[in-house]
């Protein structure tokens, strides 16, 4: 949207293949992008798994020293001031484009775009943004919770790749992600006479491409969960489990009656990102969505491209309400579920 005359690999893959129909030159663009990501991931996994042990007991002791010299205070607060300037401007900028007419030539307080939004296609978009959000949620914090317990707790050699496998989905840039899905989902899967998969991308997807999306939301969210669960369980001590297996419970029921209520905390933040993540998603899906299947960050950018800024401001700001929505009610709901009983 920003990035004008200067060309980067995930902007010229997306033109190869959305605006030349070059799909295999979209393909080689993400390939090269690929390697440097890949690379960045496995060096940050090399030195973040360097063997580093601390243990601390007691209770700590000291006080906070605060920094009170003015050399070091002012320059601080004056970058933290700038850089918050600049997000809140970057919001406010987008609530009164919502109800401009031409943010900066034409600044006539109207309506309009909301009406244009929430009528026919953008409320579409809207509502079958959110079911297909909501539908990925549990299912990518459920199998975070799952492949962190299996790192943690059960697989013992090859946890290590279990968890970069488990990773991959935010280790791959999404303009990659997106491309391969619809590579290699855009046909149904035949061996012989029988079709074992039907084509979950492209105009003739089932659903529409709805599922295709779907699993695009969870590849992309379940690394949240993974790593969150992965944190909370290593603050448990696996003599809990070893108890409950002594007394005669599967591993599947000891993950669900003691491991995930202890961990219960890191799956509701997974879920809140998980959510989160699946509404803002943008460069992985724009290459599998269907005329059947209306996403609203595919059609903030349609608008975009089209030059109607004033729409894809509205399209912004409900996309923005309706994540912030969820996030408080998944956080009203830790903090009623955590708040302790009165006793009179």
């Amino acid at each position: 949207m920003i990035g004008g005359d200067f060309t980067v690999l995930s902007s010229r893959a997306y033109i190869a293949i959305t605006g030349e129909y070059d799909v295999a030159s979209g393909a080689a663009y993400s390939l090269v992008l690929l390697l440097p990501g890949l690379l960045v991931f496995l060096v940050q996994r090399y030195w973040a798994e360097r063997r580093s042990v601390v243990s601390v007991t007691g209770k700590p002791s000291g006080n906070i020293t605060l920094l009170r010299s003015p050399l070091a205070r002012i320059p601080l607060l004056t970058v933290v001031l700038a850089i918050t300037a600049l997000i809140v401007a970057i919001y406010v900028t987008v609530f009164v484009g919502a109800f401009t007419a031409i943010l900066g030539v034409n600044n006539t307080f109207t309506l309009a775009n909301y009406r244009y939004v929430l009528s026919g296609i953008g409320s579409d978009a809207m509502f079958t943004t959110t079911i297909l959000a909501l539908i990925a949620t549990p299912v990518a914090g459920v199998l975070g919770m799952i492949l962190a317990w299996l790192v943690v707790r059960k697989v013992r050699r090859g946890r290590g790749a279990l968890d970069f496998l488990g990773m991959l989905g935010l280790a791959v840039p999404g303009t990659v992600l997106g491309i391969g899905y619809a590579l290699a989902f855009n046909k149904p899967f035949i061996i012989g006479n029988i079709q074992l998969l039907p084509a979950l991308a492209g105009g003739g997807a089932i659903f529409g491409g709805a599922l295709a999306i779907v699993m695009v939301y969870v590849i992309r969210s379940m690394p949240s969960g993974q790593r969150s669960g992965i944190a909370a369980l290593q603050q448990i001590d696996p003599a809990i489990d070893e108890a409950s297996t002594s007394l005669g419970a599967s591993g599947l029921r000891t993950f669900r009656s003691i491991t995930l209520p202890l961990i219960r905390p890191a799956l509701l933040s997974g879920l809140t990102y998980a959510f989160a993540r699946a509404m803002t998603t943008l460069s992985p899906i724009i290459f599998i969505t269907t005329p059947q299947t209306k996403i609203m960050t595919s059609q903030i950018l349609s608008e975009v491209d089209s030059g109607r800024f004033g729409n894809a401001f509205a399209y912004c700001t409900i996309l923005i309400a309706i994540v912030l929505g969820v996030i408080g009610l998944m956080n009203l709901l830790i903090r009623d579920r955590r708040t302790p009983a009165r006793v009179n």
